[in-house]
Formats: structure tokens, sequence, C-alpha cells
């Protein structure tokens, strides 16, 4: 067993790990030794030890089939782990697949996913800290249907499809928010003269009243703007995935917290996973028979009936006692997700380093 931990240091390192590292005062050296006379190699660590890399690697190096092929060579045991990192999984796990060292998985939200994997160690909720935004009163009038802000691009289909159902069906005429159909990346950002990803075009109009931002590098998405959610009845949510997994991000979180009730497209098991986790919906109060279609584009059209149909106002006061549960739910979860993470980071590094 490796009695050595190495990490690899990067800009997505899980924050939950080193505050464990530190408090359990395990010992630990950054590594990173790199080969760029050929395209970009990393030099793997020539001795026993756990080596904690990111996701993201796959990215930073030239030739990922001779990584893995080093690697398989190599002393080292690997565990990936990184902050934000289910999309990376979903999109390296076939790589991973060729690793024959010992090799272990973060995944956050790994109970969402539609498919297992053994070697994933640890489980996490993420994003439950955008509870750090406590409420504001901006004593404005609940004058709005509903609000809207999200982003449509390539990779996110079924935003778009239902944005362009929405329109077709004249839906916007009162709603609060912003569509931006931009497809945002670095090379676009630098072009445009934006120093940060927060410097974003879709902010632009929502730097409203806020009351603190929960993410440890002030990621804007996670403020709840207070001036939004006091003019509206419910929010549409249009969340990150809709095919591979169940997957309740800040998207959501922000009308639970917010306390007004929502309509939200995801998986087809999406409303099913939010009651296994003891949020309760609206279906007593609207029709969320939408939200158990597996034909996305029957699920957008579905939604779309059930959203015309909606009496906003009614909506709200009808909706009270459920968004409070909701509220406190996800308080309970926070608090319980991060003692299930710590256990289960008191199993994994007992067993590694024993």
């Amino acid at each position: 067993m490796p009695n050595k931990i190495l990490i690899l240091p990067h800009e997505r390192e899980h924050q939950t790990l080193f505050k464990y590292l530190k408090i359990k005062q395990i010992s630990y050296e950054y590594y990173e030794k790199w080969d760029f006379s050929n395209g970009s190699r990393f030099i793997l660590p020539n001795e026993e030890c756990l080596l904690i890399l990111p996701y993201l690697i796959f990215h930073d190096i030239s030739d990922q089939n001779n990584f893995i092929h080093e690697l398989n060579k190599s002393k080292c045991s690997v565990y990936f782990i990184q902050d934000k990192d289910v999309v990376e999984f979903r999109n390296h796990k076939k790589l991973i697949d060729k690793i024959t060292v010992p090799c272990y998985l973060h995944v956050e939200h790994e109970k969402g996913l539609h498919y297992k994997d053994t070697r994933i160690v640890t489980t996490d909720m993420p994003n439950t800290t955008i509870l750090e935004n406590l409420y504001i009163d901006t004593k404005q009038k609940r004058d709005k249907d509903f609000l809207c802000i999200t982003i449509t691009k390539s990779d996110r289909p079924h935003r778009q499809m239902l944005v362009d159902k929405l329109q077709e069906r004249n839906l916007f005429k009162n709603y609060l928010g912003k569509i931006n159909d931009t497809m945002w990346n670095e090379r676009e950002r630098n072009a445009q003269g934006y120093r940060t990803f927060n410097d974003k075009p879709e902010y632009v109009n929502f730097l409203g009243t806020v009351s603190g931002c929960a993410d440890y590098n002030s990621w804007k998405d996670m403020n709840v703007y207070w001036d939004l959610y006091n003019r509206v009845n419910y929010e549409i949510v249009m969340e990150t995935y809709h095919d591979f997994m169940s997957y309740p991000t800040e998207k959501t979180y922000k009308p639970i917290i917010g306390k007004v009730p929502f309509v939200a497209l995801g998986d087809y098991k999406y409303y099913e996973y939010l009651h296994s986790i003891g949020f309760k919906t609206f279906g007593n109060i609207i029709d969320e028979s939408f939200a158990y279609e597996k034909n996305l584009n029957e699920r957008i059209n579905k939604m779309v009936d059930t959203i015309q149909k909606i009496n906003p106002n009614e909506f709200y006061k009808k909706s009270r006692n459920i968004c409070e549960h909701n509220y406190k739910n996800l308080c309970h979860l926070h608090f319980k997700r991060l003692d299930e993470m710590s256990k289960q980071f008191d199993k994994f590094f007992t067993s590694i380093l024993s």
C-alpha cells in the first residue's frame, strides 16, 4: 500500500478534500513535473505513491494513450478528484477504464448517475453551499409570472428546444430573466476583452441585491439575486443534463432558497430523484406528468402545456408549505452530505494508507 500522497496542483482542486487532509493531519506533497520538449507530457513519479489528479489532466496532456500506458507501468495508485467533476468523469470514462493500476474515483453526486462504477469511493451533493445566501426582502411587488435565466449552447440542446417552444406559445410576455444563446469559451472571452468568467454578458442587468457568494472562487452563478426572486411567482429551471443522470445544481437550489415554486427540465428520472432525497414538488397544484416522459421532445411539449395552464399568483400562494419544506430539506441534506463525505474519506484513506 502506498504511504506517500502526491497531489498535482490545479485550479479545480477539491476544497473539501484539502480541508479534510488538514483536519486529519494527513501529510501530502505537491507534485508537478512536465516535459514540454514535444507537446505536453506529464512525468509520473518513479516511486510507490497515491497520486491525486484532476480529471482535467486529460485535457492538459498531448498524448492520452501514452499517459495511460506509462501510468500502468508505474508504481502509482491514482485517485481522480476535482471540484465540479461529474462532467469530466463522463467525458473521460473510456480512458479511465483502460487504467490497470489501482484507480479510485470521486464523482460528485454519484448517487444520481444512471450507471454505477465500483471504484467510486466518495460522494457529495455539490453546490449546497449556496445556502449561504440569506434572505433579503427588497420590498418589491411580485408582478412577474416567472423567472427564467439560462444559457443555451450546443451541449445543452434541451434548453434551446424549451426556449423555442415557450416562444412559440408567447409565454415570455410577462417574465423576468435573460436567455443568452452565446457559446461562451476562453477564446471568445479573450477576444472580447473580458478578464474573468464572471464578466460574461449573461450577468449584465442581474447584478442586483445579494446576500453572499457561497462558492470559494466567487462564482457568481452561486449568488441569489433577491431583486429577481422577490418579483416572480415561480421559476422555470433548465437543468444541466437531460439524459444520463439526475443532477440537481444551483439552478434548482436557487428557487428553493428563494422559496418560490419551480418547474424543472431535467432527465426523465429527475423528479423521481428529487423525491427520493426528501424534496417535494408541486404535483398537487400543477400537472407534473411531463417530468416522467422518456422522450425529450414529448417531455418538453408536455412541460410547456403545463406552464401554459399555470395561474402564476395562485401557484405561488398554494406552494408556501412545500417551499418551506424544501428549504429545510436542503439545509438538512447539506450537512448530512458533508458528514457522509467525511466518513467516506475516512474509509478511503484508512484503507489506502494502512
